[in-house]
């Protein structure tokens, strides 16, 4: 069953608009009839297939597919990548920051602007380069164009070695409590969820890699599982997208494991065998301690 994961049809959409895209569902072919469904402004994202297409359908001058930009490679130069670290929710949702009026400082709580997802760009020069000129006669420095980095949410870009740093030291000139929108991560691996995947399977992924990270509201009430056909096709959507929000994080952080394919498919069979069985904590063993015995040392446990 899970040798071969279930894929939904998602759609990568684009607003180019600088207003909200709305369509109503009249006959309730997505769920609940007369419900509105909206894209924010500047949205980037997937869209489960069929919504997508009746945006595409209804509001084509605004709504179009994405098209990721590529960005210039550097010959021979090593890549990396970058990610979009913008929309974490497991961010604490209130800051503190400080601010000097007449004098004083002023210390405060503002809502935390990392925890809302936005379409980061960060805008680079082109430099210069080294050319002939036409007549062959000596050499001239041309200015090459430049190219904006843009990085939508829950995303991550490869890019030349120096393109990397240059973005995170890009990143270090922001305000402080805009710190930390992008930074270098671990590459994609083989095997790994994305919003295509079934709710059941990123669910099981979650319990698997990080269940500690969804003890708490709001994001234990991601991992409750649904009989079938409980969710609609667009609350099913909803919910695997405001899922992988969270596994997202969980993917570009080079400390955490994430499995690969036999792990996961071993996870996946225990838990159906047997779904109330739980994780193994490894507790360290008794320290032995040491005794001398006629002159030769020897390690005793008790």
């Amino acid at each position: 069953m899970h040798n071969s994961l279930a894929q939904h049809e998602d759609i990568q959409l684009q607003n180019t608009s600088s207003e909200p895209q709305i369509i109503i569902d009249v006959d309730g072919d997505f769920g609940d009839k007369g419900r509105r469904y909206e894209l924010q402004a500047g949205f980037i994202g997937y869209v489960e297939a069929n919504l997508a297409d009746r945006f595409l359908t209804d509001r084509p001058r605004w709504i179009q597919e994405y098209e990721e930009q590529p960005i210039p490679p550097v010959p021979g130069e090593p890549e990396v990548w970058v990610a979009n670290c913008t929309g974490n929710p497991f961010l604490p949702a209130e800051i503190k920051v400080s601010r000097v009026t007449k004098g004083a400082q002023d210390d405060y709580t503002i809502a935390n602007p990392l925890r809302t997802p936005i379409m980061v760009k960060r805008p680079i020069r082109g430099g210069q380069e080294k050319v002939q000129t036409p007549d062959g006669s000596d050499y001239q420095m041309i200015n090459k164009p430049g190219f904006t980095f843009k990085f939508p949410p829950y995303s991550r870009r490869r890019m030349a070695l120096r393109y990397g740093k240059w973005n995170e030291e890009r990143d270090l000139r922001q305000m402080e409590n805009r710190r930390g929108s992008v930074k270098m991560c671990p590459a994609p691996t083989s095997f790994e969820p994305s919003v295509r995947w079934t709710l059941a399977d990123m669910q099981s992924w979650c319990r698997l890699v990080a269940p500690q990270k969804f003890v708490d509201e709001p994001l234990a009430s991601l991992l409750v599982p649904h009989k079938k056909d409980e969710l609609t096709v667009t609350e099913d959507a909803d919910m695997r997208r405001e899922l992988f929000s969270a596994i997202f994080f969980l993917l570009i952080d080079e400390q955490q494991h994430t499995p690969n394919r036999e792990e996961f498919n071993a996870f996946v069979e225990l838990e159906r065998v047997n779904p109330t069985k739980k994780p193994k904590v490894v507790t360290p063993a008794p320290k032995p301690r040491k005794r001398g015995d006629g002159g030769i040392t020897v390690d005793v446990v008790e």
